[in-house]
């Protein structure tokens, strides 16, 4: 299923606002702090867009009924799970309101950069492979999208962790890119990240064995300390860049205001993405160079 932009938009606005390189100390911040905030990376056009064409999505969710927890990781041996990285998916809180499934979805994933054409045109766009470029990465490309809605009053918490946990590679080039679709503050659960924690080492994998045998195994003991997070709020139409290392989490949304972003995951295609994670066949999307 795909929405056509000029279906969502009446007005004469580009869809994409002409971003500028990042400077140098954008770039030595990045790699020092472990991430990464630009402010008014897309227009508010371009939030809205996305936003709409999400929607057909959520209603399709009423199909299956996993719920996506980053708790005890129970989706995490679901078929339907296991088979979402070249498909689009949703995944429900646990707290769900089985009144109404639609207000309880939390998240769509995980290919929503390659099967719909709005997203692949936002997620392919040239600010996107500048940006990647930019930091470093010499054969950039796509592997994982994911729409997280942190509903009002039921958006559950995302526990600390570190993307390279989950899309491993070697060497370790995972790259996430965190864009607010609507403000993101404490109230509604904003993301909090531990300045410098990308120089640790990972300290988990989430490994796969077989069709449904997935266990997350320990590699080194977790010295985090969560107390030196801080809260990354941003305004809507912000990208936060997540080095794969890094440690960052989100607290439950208890807040009447939702809290809706899109996330995306690029790897160096010079690395070796590891055969045994738990994203198999994933649709892979190369980012052109700007």
């Amino acid at each position: 299923m795909s929405v056509k932009l000029r279906d969502l938009s009446t007005t004469k606005q580009k869809f994409f606002q002409v971003n500028q390189q990042i400077s140098a100390k954008q770039k030595a911040d990045y790699f020092c702090d472990g991430y990464l905030i630009i402010k008014d990376f897309a227009s508010s056009l371009e939030c809205l867009t996305l936003k709409q064409v999400i929607q057909p999505y959520l209603k399709q969710g009423e199909a299956e009924d996993v719920i996506f927890s980053t708790q005890d990781q129970c989706h995490c041996e679901e078929q339907y799970f296991l088979e979402s990285g070249n498909q689009i998916r949703c995944f429900y809180e646990q707290n769900k309101r089985q009144e109404d499934k639609t207000r309880a979805i939390n998240k769509v994933g995980h290919a929503l950069h390659a099967q719909d054409a709005v997203f692949k045109r936002w997620s392919t766009s040239p600010n996107i492979a500048r940006l990647a470029y930019d930091l470093g990465m010499k054969q950039p490309a796509l592997i994982q999208s994911m729409y997280i809605l942190k509903q009002p009053f039921v958006g559950g918490a995302v526990t600390c962790h570190q993307d390279a946990a989950f899309l491993h590679s070697s060497p370790i080039t995972v790259t996430g890119f965190w864009l607010a679709l609507e403000d993101a503050s404490v109230e509604n659960g904003c993301l909090y990240a531990i300045p410098g924690g990308h120089q640790s080492e990972l300290s988990q994998r989430l490994i796969r064995r077989g069709n449904k045998k997935v266990h997350m195994q320990d590699l080194a003991e977790n010295e985090w300390n969560i107390k030196e997070a801080i809260p990354l709020e941003v305004k809507q139409g912000t990208l936060i860049v997540l080095h794969g290392l890094l440690p960052h989490y989100s607290p439950a949304n208890h807040s009447s205001a939702s809290r809706h972003a899109y996330a995306i995951h690029a790897v160096d295609l010079t690395s070796d993405f590891s055969n045994d994670n738990w994203l198999q066949d994933p649709c892979i999307e190369r980012l052109g160079h700007c």
